[in-house]
């Protein structure tokens, strides 16, 4: 609750100091502010509290884009050009256990695989690395291996094509929403918000 909260008022301040400026920057302000989530390496990620933290993310997107409060989630990743929230969570939650397994420290190390193969399930770091894998279907033999990149393209080659049209329309139409132009006068700035809410919410 304690982290939800700080990421509430953490968007609420970028949004007060920044809010008037064009959402695609102000989206990568409200990320460089406001997407450190320091300590989450050690969360449960099977929490109730985690789902909180990512509902409370993803309304801050939706209040950068301006979007209805009913707009899709799997939309506002394909905005931010970002892993959805929860899929950040579990990377960075890898990337710690590779950090572990392969520590210095013989001590962590061995913790790490103890709770990594033996406990497995049973140890909030088996668990969360187990979670992960089977959210990617991606298999343990390669954790050490595994870069961002390999994460990003099971989550976008899963992300459905209409959702990536819908994101594409979307930008337009926000950009168009902040012009004075409007497609040759065809619109008004009432179509152009109906637009939206439609193409956002299905």
């Amino acid at each position: 609750m304690r982290a939800r909260n700080s990421l509430i008022a953490q968007i609420n301040n970028v949004l007060i100091s920044f809010g008037t400026l064009d959402p695609v920057i102000l989206c990568r302000i409200l990320t460089t502010f406001c997407f450190s989530f320091y300590g989450s390496v050690l969360w449960d990620l099977e929490h109730n509290a985690v789902i909180s933290v990512c509902t409370a993310w993803r309304k801050g997107l939706r209040r950068v884009w301006g979007l209805p409060y009913n707009s899709h989630g799997s939309i506002l990743a394909a905005l931010a050009l970002q892993l959805p929230l929860y899929d950040e969570l579990h990377w960075r939650s890898l990337t710690f256990t590779q950090r572990c397994l392969v520590s210095e420290n013989l001590t962590v190390a061995y913790l790490s695989k103890q709770a990594i193969w033996f406990e497995r399930r049973l140890s909030p770091m088996g668990r969360n690395l187990w979670r992960g894998l089977d959210r990617w279907g991606l298999k343990i033999r390669n954790v050490l291996e595994l870069v961002k990149r390999d994460v990003f393209e099971v989550v976008n080659n899963r992300r459905d094509d209409d959702v990536v049209a819908r994101a594409a329309m979307l930008l337009e139409l926000i950009a168009e929403r902040r012009s004075t132009f409007s497609f040759g006068q065809m619109l008004d700035a009432s179509d152009v918000e109906a637009l939206i809410a439609w193409i956002s919410v299905f």
